[in-house]
């Protein structure tokens, strides 16, 4: 049995919650894509995350997860190409406010925040 996949991400990490009404699996990589966001393929799976992007950003990224009730969560990490430092946590902390609203700004269907 594969345990990573359930885990539960930490709550901190959580920004909103999409109404998955008004988006299939493609809207969302689309959106992500247009944005700069791309698929995570170096991330650990939890429970009920059915996405998972990053965007780069010199030696960071923000790596994101959206989960199949909708839920978005995001944190902000060193790149992970940087190996033993990325899996040892460096520059790994949640979203501030403006970055929240950045990504939130991408979709017209929020149903709430956290």
């Amino acid at each position: 049995m594969n345990r990573i996949a359930h885990r539960t991400e930490p709550q901190v990490y959580f920004l909103f919650q999409l109404d998955l009404e008004h988006y299939s699996y493609e809207d969302i990589e689309n959106i992500f894509n247009v944005n700069g966001y791309y698929y995570n393929d170096l991330s650990v799976r939890f429970k009920k995350q059915m996405y998972t992007c990053r965007k780069i950003v010199g030696d960071n990224q923000y790596h994101g997860r959206v989960y199949s009730d909708g839920w978005v969560s995001f944190h902000y990490e060193l790149a992970s190409f940087h190996g033993s430092d990325h899996l040892r946590g460096v520059n790994y902390r949640p979203l501030r406010d403006h970055e929240i609203l950045d990504i939130a700004s991408m979709f017209e269907h929020i149903v709430c925040f956290r």
